[in-house]
C-alpha cells in the first residue's frame, strides 16, 4: 500500500464519520521512520496537503480527546475541579 493511498483511506474514513484512533492505526502504511514520513510528505501535490493537515489535525483532537477522558477517568482532574468550583463559590459571594 502507498502512502499516499493510505493517506486517501484515512481521509475517506474521516470524512464519512468513521473514525476512531483504532480504526486510523489499523491502516498499514509501510515505512520505519519519521524522516519516510517527511520526505513522502514533501512528494504531495498542492492539492493533497490540505487534506493531510485536516487529517493530522483530526488526529491529534482524537488522541487529545481520548488521553483528557482516560485523564478524567483516572481522577487526574480532581484536584483542578475542586480549586475551580471553591474559586467559583468564593467569587460568586461578592
Amino acid at each position: 500500500m502507498s502512502l499516499l493511498y493510505g493517506f486517501k483511506l484515512m481521509i475517506e474514513a474521516i470524512e464519512g464519520g468513521i473514525v476512531t484512533i483504532e480504526a486510523l492505526t489499523r491502516i498499514e502504511i509501510y515505512m520505519s521512520t519519521i524522516e519516510q514520513i517527511k520526505t513522502t510528505i514533501l512528494t504531495l501535490v498542492p492539492e493533497e496537503f490540505p487534506q493531510l493537515r485536516q487529517w493530522f489535525s483530526d488526529v491529534d483532537y482524537l488522541r487529545w480527546d481520548e488521553q483528557l477522558k482516560r485523564d478524567v477517568a483516572e481522577g487526574k482532574l480532581d484536584a483542578l475541579a475542586e480549586e475551580a468550583i471553591a474559586d467559583f463559590k468564593l467569587n460568586a459571594d461578592l
